[in-house]
């Protein structure tokens, strides 16, 4: 995040629980102008032409 000082950064993460923690949130809330989450689907086999 300190190479992006300026611009805005977008988070693409799993659904791991600890993303949608308290703290995580807590963290992003802080930091919301900065930075935005996208959460990948649970399972979405038509989104990976390999599965």
């Amino acid at each position: 995040m300190r190479d992006a000082q300026g611009r805005k950064v977008f988070l693409i993460l799993d659904n791991l629980r600890v993303h949608h923690s308290r703290k995580v949130s807590a963290w992003v809330a802080e930091r919301k102008a900065h930075i935005e989450l996208f959460f990948l689907p649970a399972y979405a086999p038509e989104l990976n032409p390999d599965e």
